[in-house]
């Protein structure tokens, strides 16, 4: 649910962002002619029809956008890159607004103006054959293609808003916040890529963070970075369901992992597992470089939380949070069980930290390594309890 509304979110702005670029088409067409209008675009099609049919037609092409999303996703799967992507949306866009202008300029003539079939014919296919509409075209094209950057940029930086405060500068110095922290990093790293070799290995992550992907889109979680075989994922403090979220996130991704165990084991000859550690302080956050910019994150945050990662192993623990992440949340309220590990010596830092071993428990009181409840139900997503899993790679 959580992801569909971002989805149209997301729709709306891009289509917003298109019906103004070809309405300021028109505005500057108006300005720059000699005067006002005072004949028609073509015989029997005055500028203001024109203009009315282009808008209906432009609204045409983003309800058909909208139903059928997938056109990229599918390309994608079939191995295809973003220059295949481009080419095909864009004439799929274009071929559409023409189809919806060529069919509303034929219903206009056969029917309010009462022309013959030729005629309509005919007179539909002179306007769309006139230097003004291959000129709209032309533009509708641009747009089309500036649609599918906008749309690129977002959906890898995360959401339009970030993209444009990104692009506007929005950090010029650092500033100082308060921010949550996830890592969630790959078992046996090491041993699995020399097993499956580079490709497979890389194709395995991309795989295994895709699911991931699917879950952190339905919450107000984000995705801060990858790093090798390690995501990393922030939230925010201040909101006090986002830390016991971000607990959750990781078990689901667990279970969503084992639900895809046969893909998984036809494709690579595995079973991927994962260690979460959770943490949260006062972080920096900071524009650097000059060239090629980025936003990171700088403080001893990040550290401890790297550090209680590299405790999982030797605790035998899949997720490990420290003392302040609990004092935030009540982990029984969502069957989890929190054992305390006592005050960690981490290296590098003067001063130990309590931690907690945290696992999921159903509610017979039995530890649960992500398989199913003893209902005999399929495991309870509780993120989002109307998500329905899948898998979303092929075989």
């Amino acid at each position: 649910m959580g992801r569909t509304i971002k989805k149209l979110k997301r729709h709306f702005i891009l289509s917003l962002i298109a019906v103004l670029t070809t309405n300021l088409y028109f505005a500057t067409w108006f300005m720059a002619s000699p005067g006002p209008f005072r004949g028609p675009v073509a015989e029997d099609l005055s500028f203001n029809g024109f203009f009315l049919m282009v808008n209906i037609s432009l609204l045409g092409v983003c309800l058909m956008a909208l139903a059928f999303p997938g056109i990229g996703a599918y390309l994608a799967a079939k191995g295809h890159g973003s220059g295949a992507q481009l080419t095909s949306k864009t004439t799929i866009s274009v071929l559409s607004f023409t189809i919806f202008m060529g069919f509303g300029l034929w219903v206009k003539f056969r029917f309010v103006k009462d022309y013959d079939w030729d005629q309509s014919y005919f007179h539909t296919w002179e306007i769309l054959s006139m230097a003004k509409f291959r000129a709209l075209l032309l533009f509708f094209t641009f747009i089309s293609i500036l649609m599918f950057f906008i749309s690129n940029l977002e959906e890898r930086t995360g959401n339009i808003a970030r993209l444009w405060k990104q692009s506007m500068g929005e950090i010029l110095g650092p500033k100082v916040m308060s921010k949550g922290f996830v890592f969630i990093d790959l078992n046996d790293a090491t041993t699995l890529a020399e097993r499956l070799g580079s490709v497979r290995y890389a194709d395995m992550l991309r795989d295994c963070f895709a699911l991931l992907g699917e879950l952190v889109a339905v919450t107000p979680l984000e995705v801060y970075q990858f790093v090798g075989d390690e995501a990393v994922i922030t939230w925010n403090p201040k909101k006090g369901n986002e830390a016991f979220m971000a607990l959750q996130l990781f078990f689901d991704f667990r279970a969503y992992l084992k639900e895809n165990n046969v893909v998984f084991e036809r494709k690579y000859g595995i079973r991927p597992g994962f260690k979460a550690a959770l943490h949260y302080g006062e972080v920096v956050k900071s524009e650097i470089g000059t060239g090629r910019k980025h936003l990171v994150f700088h403080g001893d945050v990040l550290n401890t939380t790297s550090r209680l990662l590299g405790k999982c192993h030797g605790y035998a623990s899949h997720c490990i949070i420290s003392g302040e992440v609990l004092s935030l949340m009540d982990v029984k309220r969502g069957n989890f069980k929190a054992t305390a590990l006592g005050e960690l010596v981490l290296k590098g830092k003067e001063e130990n930290i309590t931690a907690y071993g945290v696992c999921e428990v159903p509610q017979n009181g039995e530890y649960n390594e992500g398989k199913t409840e003893s209902s005999g139900k399929d495991r309870r997503f509780h993120i989002n309890p109307f998500i329905k899993t899948k898998t979303i790679f092929q075989l």
